[in-house]
């Protein structure tokens, strides 16, 4: 403020231009500096010629508009002798990356990409695959509710497709004879979206039959009993890998069979299985949860079938548990 009233009390005495040049110089470019950058002025300065400047260009302007400095918001000064410049800037400083900065940024997110990403990825699918396993078995026992009351006990229809011996010794190939007691019993019951003939790994003719959520399911080849759940990406598990191989890991195996058929109410290899509907296949299970994991023919383990690892799943709620022996992928 008192640097304002000296210089209006020397423009007001008509102070001489080297009065203002040499005794007030430094106090009047402050002022003006600090009125400028209230209106959003940059001043830029170079004190070897800020006297000559200021006799040369700002003494006039000062007496005849000492005021309108005060207030504008848009004067500009260019003194190509001096490097004094005050101009009026809206604009902002754009900062940027260099190069180097850009690629270490890439680098960090690439690592932390390639850690992250596959645990998402796995936790989804394991996620997807609980879901649509016990969606299927729900779906699929209410099926069987509802054609029981139509069509009579399970045991009584003329549904169960028995297996069968070629002359050689191998077993035939019943899918069509499958697919039609399918369709007869329980297929009016579901909404099937597609039925699909496909050719599996072992050359054998099979039928996918698709819900409406992208799953499947199929029937053993040669007998009717046995089924496998797909729960995403069927036709490229069933036709890509060994039953060995995609079981536990792409594909879930359960069973219907629940009883008065041949032999089995008075065989103990399937007392899992009697008077229920459909199961995660737990043929030949002795009751020890540990043989649900070890047991070397049908466990849930790299070395075996892989028949139990639904049933490990089944009886954790439908939830993959953290010690599950093989990985899912599809």
């Amino acid at each position: 403020m008192k640097q304002k009233t000296n210089l209006k009390k020397i423009i007001n005495r008509g102070a001489t231009e080297s009065a203002l040049s040499n005794s007030l110089v430094p106090q009047c470019l402050s002022w003006i500096c600090s009125t400028l950058t209230e209106t959003r002025l940059l001043c830029l300065r170079t004190s070897r010629l800020i006297p000559f400047a200021i006799r040369t260009h700002f003494v006039p302007s000062v007496r005849k508009s000492a005021s309108a400095l005060a207030t504008s918001k848009k004067v500009a000064f260019t003194l190509a002798e001096g490097r004094l410049a005050c101009t009026t800037t809206q604009a902002t400083a754009k900062a940027a990356f260099t190069l180097a900065e850009v690629l270490i940024t890439l680098a960090i997110i690439g690592v932390v990409a390639a850690l992250t990403i596959p645990s998402v990825i796995q936790n989804y699918t394991y996620r997807m695959t609980e879901s649509k396993l016990a969606k299927f078995y729900s779906l699929m026992n209410q099926a069987i509710l509802m054609s029981k009351i139509d069509n009579g006990a399970p045991e009584t229809w003329d549904y169960w497709v028995k297996e069968a011996l070629d002359e050689e010794g191998n077993y035939i190939n019943m899918s069509d004879a499958i697919d039609a007691a399918f369709k007869k019993y329980l297929a009016p019951y579901l909404k099937i979206v597609e039925s699909k003939e496909v050719t599996d790994f072992e050359g054998q003719k099979r039928y996918l039959y698709y819900l409406a959520d992208g799953s499947a399911f199929a029937y053993a080849f040669s007998q009717i009993r046995d089924w496998e759940f797909f729960p995403y990406k069927a036709e490229n598990c069933i036709t890509s890998a060994t039953r060995g191989e995609r079981v536990g890991v792409c594909s879930f195996p359960f069973e219907f069979y629940p009883g008065n058929v041949s032999n089995i109410n008075t065989d103990e290899r399937w007392k899992y299985l009697l008077g229920k509907g459909l199961e995660p296949s737990m043929f030949y299970w002795d009751g020890d949860p540990d043989s649900l994991y070890e047991d070397s023919t049908r466990g849930c383990n790299t070395a075996a079938s892989g028949s139990y690892c639904t049933a490990i799943i089944a009886r954790n709620g439908w939830k993959i548990p953290k010690d599950y022996p093989r990985k899912i992928k599809y």
